[in-house]
């Protein structure tokens, strides 16, 4: 990838540099560059392995970044002020000749958007992985019976990610009716650049709702015990589904998935219903990448039959009202 710098680990023939830092902590070094841009692909490729890597030493790291992008670190702060106790050094400016004993270069990462925790350091998971993001952004509720007591009384919350732009909701008011009658309070939400303020409302919500994209990411905030329903639009993308359905069930959270029927696609205005789009989405997704992305998911929006979407809503209330009425029987739930 052209704008991630390529390190080369070598010995030198003659006598290295002096010193001018020498650090008693190991030092990790990686790129926050890449598709980093993309909300998901941080979590992924950077965000999520960092966690794996570095979360072991308990902030006795130095991370080293190069290819460092200030917005970019200053969007994610709060991640790495938890994972490390000192400073990011920027490897590409800094004049300085830091000394370590121990050195990583890159990260760890096992799939994406996920962790084997037979793999991992500690045996961590996404349990774990969830929890550190909650503690890291401060984040009070850590299961959907946090809420039990008084205010358990409160309607179930639901987040409904209204993308602007592609896959969106063209009847979003229909959608957010038909879940306040089954007993839903709603929540309408874009997501903001700034990831703190969008981290507590998808907190203090007990289910994340979208078409596939990368704002179901948020689903890291989602209290354990929580339901992610994802909406998987026209074109045979149950393979891409994939990033959220697995990754979401790892972190203890009830995973609904709904698949649209072509009458729910805004493609059907756009193509006759006999359109290779409709009968051979195998055969535009044979031509490559470029192309599904073109047909199905720059181009299409969805429209949700609420009747035919209806159960899939019902699945989660129950299973949300199913835990708080755990946790109540219990003697309530835990943070």
């Amino acid at each position: 990838m052209r704008v991630v710098r390529v390190l080369t680990v070598r010995s030198v023939p003659g006598e290295a540099p002096a010193c001018t830092d020498r650090h008693g902590v190991p030092a990790l070094v990686f790129s926050d560059r890449g598709y980093t841009g993309n909300y998901f692909h941080a979590f992924t490729d950077v965000i999520l392995p960092l966690f794996l890597t570095a979360r072991q030493y308990a902030g006795e790291v130095r991370l080293l970044v190069t290819d460092l992008q200030a917005w970019w670190v200053g969007k994610f702060a709060p991640v790495f002020r938890s994972i490390s106790n000192y400073e990011l050094v920027d490897l590409d400016r800094d004049p300085r000749v830091h000394c370590f004993r121990h050195v990583q270069v890159g990260l760890t990462s096992h799939d994406d958007f996920s962790i084997d925790p037979r793999r991992a350091p500690n045996g961590y998971s996404m349990l774990d992985f969830t929890g550190f993001m909650r503690a890291a952004y401060g984040l009070p509720r850590g299961d959907v019976a946090a809420a039990a007591g008084p205010s358990s009384k409160r309607r179930p919350r639901l987040l409904l990610i209204a993308r602007a732009r592609t896959r969106r909701f063209v009847n979003a008011e229909e959608i957010v009716r038909g879940a306040e009658k089954l007993g839903f309070e709603v929540v309408v939400s874009e997501g903001t650049h700034e990831v703190a303020p969008f981290a507590e409302l998808a907190n203090s919500c007990d289910a994340i709702m979208g078409v596939h994209g990368a704002g179901l990411t948020n689903m890291v905030f989602v209290p354990t015990g929580g339901v992610v329903i994802q909406v998987v639009p026209l074109g045979g993308l149950e393979f891409v589904a994939g990033y959220f359905r697995g990754p979401s069930r790892d972190m203890g959270l009830r995973y609904l998935e709904y698949r649209i029927t072509p009458e729910e696609s805004t493609l059907i205005n756009q193509y006759p219903r006999d359109h290779p789009i409709f009968t051979d989405p195998n055969g535009i997704k044979s031509k490559g990448w470029e192309s599904l992305k073109d047909a199905y998911l720059d181009k299409q929006d969805v429209s949700l039959d609420m009747k035919r979407f209806r159960p899939t809503l019902k699945k989660a209330i129950a299973h949300i009202r199913k835990a708080r009425a755990k946790a109540n029987a219990g003697g309530g739930g835990n943070n």
